[in-house]
C-alpha cells in the first residue's frame, strides 16, 4: 500500500507515520549526516520515468529490507540499475536510516 501511494506521486500516511523528516539518508544518495524524508527523491525519480516494483521483503524488528526491480525509461540518459535495495533500519518502529544499496557492475 505505501509503494503504491507512492507510485501515484501521493504521500502515504503509512510513510509519513512511519519516516520521520529527520530519516538520515547514507550512502551514495545521501550526505553524511544529511537528514531528509525519502518522499522528494522517490516523486522526483517518478517524474523523470522510473518505476520500481517490489520484489521480496525481509523484515525484523530493526532492519526492514525491500529488494526491488526497477525500470527506467528507454530514453534515459542515466538509467537505474534494474534491482536494487532499501535497507532501513528502525527504532521504535520509524526508520532512523536509510541505505539505498545498488548492485555491483558486472566484472
Amino acid at each position: 500500500m505505501t509503494l503504491q501511494g507512492a507510485a501515484r506521486g501521493n504521500l502515504p500516511r503509512e510513510m509519513a507515520e512511519l519516516w520521520p523528516a529527520e530519516t538520515e539518508l547514507v550512502g551514495a544518495l545521501g550526505r553524511t549526516g544529511e537528514r531528509t524524508h525519502p518522499f522528494p527523491g522517490m516523486r522526483q525519480n517518478r517524474e523523470y520515468g522510473v518505476r520500481q516494483h517490489l520484489r521480496h521483503v525481509v523484515a525484523s524488528r530493526d532492519i526492514t529490507i525491500w529488494e526491488m526491480d526497477v525500470i527506467s525509461p528507454a530514453d534515459a540518459v542515466s538509467p537505474c540499475p534494474p534491482t536494487l535495495a532499501w535497507l532501513m533500519f528502525r527504532r521504535d518502529r520509524r526508520v532512523q536510516r536509510l541505505r539505498v544499496v545498488f548492485p555491483e557492475p558486472p566484472r
